[in-house]
């Protein structure tokens, strides 16, 4: 065998191997810059760890401003498989928690302080008493329920003898003292009797089990997954603009960047170009056979 005619491809396969495999580990290594003599290396450090500012601005440009768009989240946020999904989950959650017989008040208390909770619920029910106290005193409830009253003696005595006792001004008389009354019932007792009604709503609404509340909304008919993804959609396209406005993602991605050391952004590339940059390297080896070859076609 003629070892001087294969010599050539062999050795140029190694030197487009070697050539190619320092060219890609340079864009890497090394990580920090090397002096001799106080005077830099050139190409130390590697390209990508030198380039890494511009690199993080270039990646956070092009992934706030090309790829993480408004009209690319909002198609993704509300993609009619993610939108279906989301409703079966919601539903087979409500399925699943109306077997929970965990108390209500128990469930609360395990996130939050018991003596706190009461400290909230009394609050709320004072805050929420008050209000529909100074509601119903707004309604002027006095004089409606004077009217009413009037209206309902006048109904009884049609056509029976009290006719002739109780006439309409008489009865036009009584409404402003039972009008008094009322709103002076509601002004003095109208808080206490509407927070008793609200604390014995809250102590049922806590005696039930967590099971109770899923079952009584898995009985009324309503899909509730559904309407979920419906306030869900609503949402997104209501506020998925201005929540972005807020969001700028592409110095996120910049400052994520650049908090990352540079062996982290080798990490990063080659887990996304590995097999790339090994056909690099083989391209090489290739490239450097195949010259080899047309070198000892040219010798000949």
């Amino acid at each position: 065998m003629n070892w001087s005619l294969i010599a050539g491809p062999i050795i140029g396969a190694i030197i487009g191997y070697c050539t190619n495999y320092i060219a890609v580990k340079m864009l890497f290594r090394p990580l920090e810059p090397i002096y001799v003599f106080g005077k830099r290396l050139p190409f130390t450090p590697g390209i990508i760890p030198k380039s890494k500012d511009r690199i993080a601005v270039a990646v956070g440009n092009a992934v706030g401003g090309g790829l993480l768009t408004q009209e690319a989240l909002e198609k993704t946020l509300l993609a009619p498989e993610l939108k279906e999904k989301l409703r079966l989950r919601i539903n087979a959650v409500i399925r699943k928690e109306s077997q929970d017989e965990r108390l209500v008040r128990d469930v609360i208390i395990f996130y939050v302080d018991g003596d706190e909770f009461d400290g909230m619920l009394e609050k709320g029910e004072d805050k929420v008493a008050s209000v529909i106290a100074q509601k119903v005193i707004e309604m002027d409830i006095g004089r409606l329920v004077a009217d009413e009253a009037i209206n309902a003696i006048k109904e009884q005595r049609v056509g029976s003898v009290v006719t002739r006792l109780f006439s309409d001004e008489f009865l036009y008389t009584l409404i402003s003292p039972i009008s008094d009354k009322v709103d002076a019932m509601v002004k003095e007792r109208g808080v206490e009797l509407v927070k008793q009604k609200i604390h014995e709503e809250f102590q049922s609404f806590e005696e039930k089990t967590v099971g109770d509340l899923f079952t009584a909304i898995e009985k009324s008919g309503i899909d509730v997954g559904q309407s979920m993804v419906n306030a869900y959609e609503v949402f997104i396209k209501k506020r998925l603009e201005s929540i972005l406005k807020n969001i700028d993602i592409a110095q996120i991605v910049k400052d994520k960047m650049d908090s990352m050391d540079a062996g982290e952004v080798e990490e990063l590339a080659l887990s996304v170009m590995k097999k790339e940059l090994n056909a690099i390297v083989n391209l090489g080896a290739l490239i450097g056979f195949i010259l080899g070859c047309v070198n000892i076609f040219f010798n000949l």
